[in-house]
């Protein structure tokens, strides 16, 4: 298991906090964002087959809107697809739990599995000086193509 929670303290934060809560049942976080500094993305109670699928988004330009109560309107994708580094498409399972994106642009994570309630995904800032394939989570290219 690639983590696991050690206390009954809750793990229930402010929304920014996490990607993907502990106890909720939503298997798409919200959109991420990576610009200057690279994120490095942690899955927290992987088991088994679980995986964390990476996707890649293009949004729509233009401002953020609010709704009549001025509450920020999300804006929603034009387009939606796995992020990949070389050929190798970034998933993140019970192995390789977490990874470093250091590509500007937009993202969101999508959970596969049957145990959703108890992983949860944090997103941090991670300035690190130099990305280095083995933090990216893959091999620079694929097999077949060596």
């Amino acid at each position: 298991m690639a983590g696991r929670k050690i206390n009954n303290q809750s793990l229930k934060g402010n929304p920014s906090d996490f990607l993907l809560d502990a106890g909720a049942t939503d298997n798409t976080s919200a959109v991420f964002s990576v610009t200057t500094i690279p994120k490095r993305i942690v899955a927290f109670g992987l088991t088994g087959d679980e995986k964390v699928h990476i996707n890649r988004l293009l949004l729509p330009k233009g401002s953020i809107k609010r709704n009549e109560c001025g509450e920020f309107i999300g804006r929603e994708p034009l387009a939606e697809q796995p992020y990949y580094v070389g050929c190798n498409p970034v998933v993140l399972c019970s192995k390789q739990p977490e990874i470093v994106i250091d590509a500007f642009g937009d993202y969101r994570a999508v959970y596969e599995g049957d145990n959703r309630e108890q992983i949860f995904l944090i997103e941090e800032t991670d300035p690190v000086v130099k990305v280095e394939n083995n933090m990216r989570g893959i091999e620079l290219c694929c097999k077949e193509n060596k």
